[in-house]
């Protein structure tokens, strides 16, 4: 946590370390108070002590860590919003779960990103006692974020074998030819730039130019041209 010397709220103090910067310790730019209300410390035109939400990460640690390691919203909202179609308002989900009808609120609205595990449990212990007994349970699929957790576990477990040797990193094969980048394919050597030797380059130029004097021919009904490797005839 960062240290400051003025009250924990409202509005911050010029000539303070942290002036312009959320004093929850989180980095974050705060905005500049548009109004002046003395009952809470604020005076218009100072930049605020916390940004939105975060005067609660200085106030209760315990929130702070549902709000960073809780239960992501994604999972919770879905059973929020199968028990307030049962029950019909947020206050009665609220009343059911024993907590205030704003956190029932602010998750259903997505305003929330973790919710506390303590709560999570009750939800779900809720949704479960409104199931029938002979119902079946499918196993949920995995989120997006446990997805990525098992992939990083993976390549951590690969990591930790190659540190103590008893993985080694898979070798590509190289091809025949592939270390001399001067060479084309047909052996002969070629400009470091070059795709193929002046040999091939000509030879294709040949095939194309043979190629198009044979649709030309076609279409005009006049023999085809000359190829460029031909040699003149002399006269």
């Amino acid at each position: 946590m960062a240290r400051f010397n003025h009250p924990p709220r409202g509005t911050c103090i010029p000539g303070c370390p942290l002036y312009g910067v959320c004093h929850c310790g989180c980095g974050g730019a705060t905005s500049l108070a548009m109004a002046q209300d003395p009952r809470f410390g604020v005076i218009r035109g100072l930049s605020r002590v916390f940004c939105r939400g975060h005067q609660i990460r200085r106030g209760n640690r315990r929130w702070a860590r549902w709000s960073v390691n809780g239960v992501p919203n994604e999972r919770i909202r879905p059973l929020l919003a199968f028990l307030k179609k049962r029950y019909g308002t947020c206050h009665s989900v609220a009343s059911s779960l024993g907590v205030s009808t704003d956190v029932v609120s602010r998750h259903l609205r997505g305003d929330r990103a973790n919710m506390n595990p303590r709560i999570a449990a009750r939800v779900a212990a809720l949704v479960l006692a409104g199931q029938p007994a002979d119902r079946e349970h499918r196993a949920r699929p995995s989120t997006a974020w446990e997805q990525d957790r098992i992939r990083r576990e993976g390549i951590r477990q690969d990591r930790a074998a190659y540190r103590r040797g008893e993985k080694k990193p898979p070798q590509a094969e190289t091809p025949v030819g592939a270390h001399d980048k001067n060479l084309c394919r047909c052996g002969k050597p070629k400009g470091i730039a070059a795709k193929r030797c002046y040999a091939c380059f000509r030879a294709d130029e040949s095939k194309a130019f043979q190629k198009a004097s044979r649709e030309r021919a076609r279409l005009t009904g006049k023999g085809p041209a000359r190829s460029l490797e031909s040699p003149r005839r002399s006269a």
